[in-house]
């Protein structure tokens, strides 16, 4: 590809690895629990806002039960992310064919298996945020999704801020669709 193509990856899963040993370790109850988790992780795809923070709150109990069954697949991320993020966003600026630089951070962070990735641009800054507590082919999905959405903000399409019009929503999100169905053929609609 004749133009610049940068993925920035922050992966938080050190933080949150850090947060759960220590909360096991310590046997913490949902109390003591939280303040760990807000001491050494601190990040929940909801709305930095206090009704944010209760949802927060609520949905690391919720999932609190399940991240044993995924402490392995969180592991193993951490040490290497799957799929390649470069060669992903590489077959994407392929099919949409950017005259823009791309410039992407990617955020790999522990969620509460909600399966809440996002894309979202401020002062010009694209992040692309993967939850990846979920089995590799869900990740495989959202991962192509959203960078799709960082590849089409990096074009001047729109803005990617947080409002957004209906029509604005219904475009990017058919976009973000059709190309992942190219790129991963075989799922389902």
């Amino acid at each position: 590809l004749p133009i610049s193509i940068k993925i920035t990856i922050k992966d938080l899963t050190p933080r949150f690895l850090k947060f759960y040993d220590e909360a096991t370790r310590e046997k913490a109850s949902p109390d003591e629990r939280w303040k760990l988790w807000t001491k050494d992780y601190d990040f929940a795809a909801v709305p930095p806002t206090p009704e944010g923070e209760q949802i927060a709150r609520k949905l690391l109990d919720e999932a609190w039960r399940k991240y044993p069954s995924a402490l392995d697949r969180i592991r193993a991320v951490a040490a290497s992310i799957t799929p390649d993020p470069q060669s992903t966003i590489r077959s994407i600026a392929a099919l949409l064919q950017p005259d823009k630089p791309v410039q992407i951070t990617l955020l790999v962070y522990v969620g509460d298996f909600e399966g809440n990735a996002f894309t979202a641009a401020q002062n010009g800054r694209i992040t692309v945020a993967i939850p990846i507590e979920d089995d590799l082919a869900s990740r495989a999905l959202r991962m192509t999704h959203e960078l799709t959405h960082g590849v089409h903000i990096s074009m001047g399409s729109f803005s990617g801020g947080w409002i957004r019009s209906i029509g604005t929503t219904i475009l990017t999100e058919g976009l973000a669709m059709r190309v992942t169905q190219k790129l991963l053929p075989g799922h389902p609609e």
